[in-house]
């Protein structure tokens, strides 16, 4: 069975990843890209054009200098943030999550 490129299934995307609108979706020659600067997790839910349990991204666009929300199905990644670095200013140690 062929999978539709639309319903890539659920992504879990992180906040600072940097994404890029999907080929079906902009309008424009090229696509946009931004960072993702806020998810809620599972907003989408039970809709017959997501085929599984989404979240809404808040992705800050760079050409137009504004952010947007949409479902994350609607976006790919483009660099992902795995980890994340604490820094404790006292002691000057960075701690890996």
């Amino acid at each position: 069975m062929e999978q539709d490129y639309r319903k890539p299934g659920y992504i879990k995307y992180n906040v600072g990843d940097i994404v890029r609108e999907r080929d079906w979706i902009y309008l424009s020659s090229e696509p946009m890209y931004g960072l993702v600067v806020n998810i809620d997790r599972g907003v989408y839910r039970d809709l017959e054009w997501i085929p599984h349990v989404d979240d809404r991204l808040e992705v800050y666009w760079f050409k137009w200098k504004h952010s947007e929300l949409l479902p994350a199905v609607f976006v790919e990644i483009v660099s992902r943030t795995e980890t994340v670095i604490i820094k404790n200013l006292e002691t000057n140690y960075e701690e890996k999550t």
